[in-house]
């Protein structure tokens, strides 16, 4: 049981992290993926303080 146990939450994980988070900020675009963060764009990114970015939706570790 405890064999089985370990292998679904492995499975889990492994198609967890698997999934990419993105989002638009003005002219640029993000992706995180595997713990690679990516912009692409032109332009000047937007300069959000803490407050901003926590109603936002985003994490304040992004």
């Amino acid at each position: 049981m405890k064999k089985q146990m370990m292998v679904l939450g492995m499975l889990l994980m492994a198609v967890t992290s698997s999934f990419a988070i993105s989002g638009t900020t003005g002219p640029l675009t993000w992706v995180l993926e595997n713990g690679t963060l990516t912009i692409s764009g032109e332009g000047a990114m937007p300069d959000y303080d803490y407050y901003d970015s926590f109603h936002r939706g985003i994490p304040p570790s992004l």
